[in-house]
């Protein structure tokens, strides 16, 4: 895809050491490219947390350890014949 991109003078005098031998275009898709990168990472991450702390129990989390237990009451709260 073809775009234009209008950069403010200053800020191209600031990158310009960067992009003298890639060129511009390849170094913008780079940096567009790490961007999206470590949004998908983070948003990774967000999820990973969520279902650590839904794992680990932590109350007012659903299917913590609160709703496992609740799941099984009636099994734990029959006992075992005696022989």
């Amino acid at each position: 895809m073809r775009t234009t991109i209008i950069l403010d003078d200053t800020l191209f005098n600031r990158i310009k050491p960067l992009i003298s031998k890639r060129g511009l275009s390849e170094w913008i898709n780079n940096r567009v490219r790490d961007f999206l990168q470590k949004e998908e990472r983070r948003k990774r991450m967000a999820e990973l947390e969520k279902a650590y702390a839904r794992a680990s129990g932590k109350p007012g989390r659903k299917g913590g350890k609160e709703e496992f237990e609740k799941d099984f009451e009636p099994i734990d709260m029959e006992d075992w014949p005696e022989w």
